[in-house]
């Protein structure tokens, strides 16, 4: 019996050096997992034409894709931006992901106020502001939630208020406000 317990340790050796392996070819070769199935839902939105994808990511867990002005695609910090998020399989409570949310931005160290704006069964919208920032900035966020059979879907937008016009971000709030979840 130790004989066949030996052979059973060296093959168990062998199967995680194998596996350590094809994680490292995988990595070297810039090889991904594949996709996840793709979201039954998907957010209408409505952004003005000079937005633009800055980045995207996807993986197992869902998307994330962030917007922003053409002409700041590239600024080291976004003075105003849009993000989209779709989290498979996340069907927390409205209230709990909104709670999420605003707790996230308490190591950033601004006096942190937000407000329910709207809510129904299967969406909320809530802002969120920022002001006091230990770096100088401030940010006022509009949040739009919804979700669904096969996860929770986000849009938010973005504005640090020192910059951006009051008139651009009621109108870029009126996007978020305004979108829809609609099956693909």
């Amino acid at each position: 019996m130790t004989k066949h317990f030996q052979q059973l340790k060296v093959l168990a050796i062998l199967a995680a050096s194998m596996m350590l392996a094809a994680c490292d070819t995988a990595a070297q070769y810039g090889l991904t997992p594949p996709p996840p199935a793709p979201s039954k839902y998907k957010i209408n939105f409505q952004l003005p034409a000079n937005w633009k994808v800055a980045s995207s990511e996807q993986d197992s867990d869902g998307y994330s894709r962030f917007y922003r002005p053409e002409d700041t695609l590239h600024a080291a910090v976004a003075t105003e931006s849009i993000f989209l998020n779709y989290g498979v399989g996340n069907t927390k409570p409205l209230s709990t992901s909104m709670q999420e949310i605003v707790q996230g931005f308490r190591p950033t160290g601004c006096h942190i106020d937000s407000k329910l704006l709207s809510e129904q069964k299967n969406s909320m919208i809530f802002r969120v502001n920022l002001s006091q920032c230990q770096t100088g900035r401030s940010a006022d966020q509009i949040y739009k939630i919804f979700n669904t059979q096969d996860g929770h879907y986000e849009l938010s937008y973005s504005a640090n208020r020192a910059i951006v016009s009051a008139a651009e971000a009621k109108k870029m709030e009126q996007v978020v406000r305004s979108a829809q979840i609609v099956q693909q």
